[in-house]
């Protein structure tokens, strides 16, 4: 497809820290040979003086600095209400920091969202030198398992076909048509990181939006460890519950809720027979939560402490 016009873009790229990792991305953006887009920076009140860095490195750069740490979905959303501002501003792409796009990439992601009306976000394959990382597939309910595409098919297989209809696609690269957003669906703050970008996309199709895969749309994610493991294993068992509450049915969870606790289980001894007792620590504490149902923040500052 030849797009027939140049849609607005605001490139949003989220950061905590790694203000080195956020001037890489932004370098790779220099080179894409798609002109009709605009760049905001939203900072999640990073401790490391990266926005600094930054307005040397970029004086002209437009950032957002949140006054506290919001999360994923609450730094995206304080980005996406001020990009949306501009009333020209047609698609969001939602970037991570960690991420080295080709210049090819936007091109293809606009191409497949304006091939199809009801394409409500898109998404790139990403990889990480010759490894895929999550890019696009499907939910399994019985599990509550993310299974993504690449995992199931080989990339040859994939390629075949330009777009491919997903159930949602990984919040590394997304690129959002404007007016749902508008709309006010947004992310939901209450996971504040992890599984909110697939809860995202659910909620879009069932309002009736289509969530594409644009095979041809790559990048390079280096998958930097912001989280850390144990952070990162505590908002995974935490708001995988949270999670299957809002989009599985109660026979859903005769297998899931088994599943869920049985890898919960494993993984808290495996880790602690090796050594490794933070990571599992942030499990115990992530299926704890669960159980209580906290959301938000949770823990964040007692495992960054």
């Amino acid at each position: 497809m030849h797009l027939a016009r140049s849609p607005r873009v605001a490139v949003i790229i989220l950061q905590w820290g790694r203000g080195e990792e956020t001037a890489a991305c932004l370098r790779s953006l220099t080179a894409l040979d798609y002109e009709s887009y605009t760049v905001l920076v939203v900072d999640n009140h990073s401790p490391d003086g990266s926005v600094a860095h930054l307005r040397q490195e970029f004086p002209d750069l437009a950032i957002l600095e949140n006054p506290t740490n919001l999360g994923f979905a609450g730094g995206c959303n304080a980005g996406i209400r001020a990009a949306l501002a501009d009333p020209a501003i047609e698609y969001i792409l939602l970037l991570n920091n960690d991420t080295r796009v080709s210049p090819e990439l936007l091109r293809h992601m606009v191409e497949a969202a304006e091939s199809d009306p009801a394409a409500v976000a898109v998404g790139a394959l990403n990889f990480s030198g010759d490894r895929h990382t999550s890019s696009g597939g499907r939910l399994d309910r019985w599990s509550g398992r993310y299974v993504d595409l690449l995992d199931e098919y080989t990339l040859a297989t994939i390629s075949q076909q330009p777009v491919v209809e997903v159930d949602a696609v990984a919040g590394s690269s997304m690129l959002m048509r404007a007016e749902p957003l508008r709309a006010g669906e947004l992310l939901d703050p209450a996971f504040f990181c992890m599984f909110e970008e697939t809860d995202w996309c659910l909620r879009l199709r069932a309002r009736g939006g289509r969530v594409l895969l644009a095979t041809r749309a790559r990048l390079e994610h280096h998958v930097a460890a912001t989280m850390g493991k144990p952070l990162h294993f505590y908002f995974r068992f935490r708001n995988r519950p949270y999670f299957m509450a809002r989009h599985a049915r109660l026979i859903h969870w005769l297998t899931f809720l088994p599943y869920y606790l049985t890898e919960a289980g494993v993984r808290i001894l495996a880790y602690a027979l090796v050594g490794r007792r933070a990571e599992a620590r942030g499990i115990l504490l992530g299926v704890w939560d669960a159980a209580l149902g906290k959301l938000g923040p949770g823990r964040l500052e007692q495992f960054l402490h």
